[in-house]
Parts: structure tokens; C-alpha cells; sequence
């Protein structure tokens, strides 16, 4: 049992909130205006509520399917094995995103700010070109086909399982590749290029 289903704390002056295994939970506050994190993961919660000054949210494994617009501080985002579909445009300042195991089909161009992010079998048709401050990009097992030249500063890169076969040259800082059941000619990459096929 949590503090939100023994009542023991007041909703307004939690910063941090952990609910996370808990089963009897299924709602949380409206209003928590100090939430700043917020862990949730292995419960039965669908919903988040909009908390202005929440920076970060670990929700995997459970039935969050959307998330509102207006956390818009938000900087970390942990939404694996959930039925999440969409990342608000608004979460400008979001750096880490896992969302493994999602129905996301599109990254916003706006999430300029992502050094992480996490898409392992899920529906994600593309990254944007915009995301050029990425540092470690998993796509394995997706539909992706092709990368953008512009992810320069890109150090690690899992694309096991997809049709792509070609790395650009621009990913000159490239240091760790997992391409496992793909057709990327590992000699056609630069020397220091950790490589797993």
C-alpha cells in the first residue's frame, strides 16, 4: 500500500511519489502541485494528471496510454510495456525517453533535447532529423528503413532486427553498434566502431 491509498500524506506537499507494485491504487491525485517525480510502474494507473513542476515519470508496466500536454518540464521518461501512443510537442525539455514495447508511431521534431531514447519494438515508422543532440538511439525490432544524416553526435546505436542497411558517415563519434540481423556491411564503417552482429 502507498501514501496516496493510506491517505497519510497531503497530496499538495508530496515532491516525490512512489506507487509503484502497488495494486489497490488505481487513481492518482488531481492536484499535486509539488510533484516533481513521479513512479508509478506495475500498477493499474491509466492516467496522469497535469503536475506542473513534475521532472520526471517511470510508468512502465502499467496502463498509462497518454500523457498531458502541459508537463511540459518534464525531463525523463520511463513509459516501457505501456499502451502510450503519442509524446506530447510540448516536452521540449524531455532528455531520456524509454518507451520500448509502445504503440508510439512518431517522435516530435520538437524533442530537440533528447540525448536518449529507447523504441524497441514499437511502432515508430521514422526519426525526425531534427533530434540531432542524441547520444544513444535504440530502434530494434521497428519498421524503421533508414537513419537521418544529422544525428552527428550519436555514440551508441541498436538497430538489430530492422531493414536498414546503411549507417551514415556523418556518425563519425559512433562508438558501440548492435545491427544483429540486418544487412550493414560492418566494412564499410570507420575503425573504432565497436560493432555486434
Amino acid at each position: 500500500m502507498c501514501v496516496v491509498c493510506d491517505g497519510s500524506v497531503d497530496p499538495s506537499s508530496v515532491v516525490y511519489l512512489d506507487c509503484s507494485n502497488c495494486d489497490t491504487v488505481m487513481e492518482l491525485p488531481e492536484s499535486m502541485p509539488n510533484l516533481e517525480y513521479l513512479s508509478i510502474y506495475n500498477t493499474n494507473i491509466s492516467q496522469i494528471h497535469i503536475y506542473p513542476k513534475l521532472l520526471a515519470l517511470y510508468c512502465y508496466s502499467s496502463s498509462v496510454s497518454s500523457l498531458p500536454s502541459e508537463n511540459v518540464k518534464i525531463r525523463k521518461i520511463n513509459a516501457n510495456n505501456t499502451p502510450l501512443a503519442e509524446i506530447p510537442d510540448t516536452y521540449c525539455r524531455l532528455e531520456v525517453l524509454y518507451a520500448n514495447g509502445t504503440n508510439i508511431k512518431e517522435i516530435p521534431s520538437a524533442l530537440i533535447n533528447l540525448t536518449n531514447l529507447e523504441l524497441d519494438n514499437s511502432l515508430i515508422g521514422g526519426i525526425s532529423d531534427k533530434l540531432i543532440n542524441l547520444d544513444s538511439l535504440v530502434i530494434s525490432n521497428t519498421n524503421i528503413t533508414e537513419l537521418p544524416d544529422t544525428l552527428n553526435y550519436l555514440r551508441y546505436l541498436d538497430i538489430s532486427n530492422t531493414k536498414i542497411s546503411m549507417i551514415p558517415e556523418s556518425m563519425s563519434r559512433l562508438s558501440k553498434l548492435f545491427c544483429r540481423n540486418t544487412s550493414v556491411d560492418p566494412s564499410m564503417l570507420g575503425f573504432g566502431i565497436n560493432v555486434h552482429m
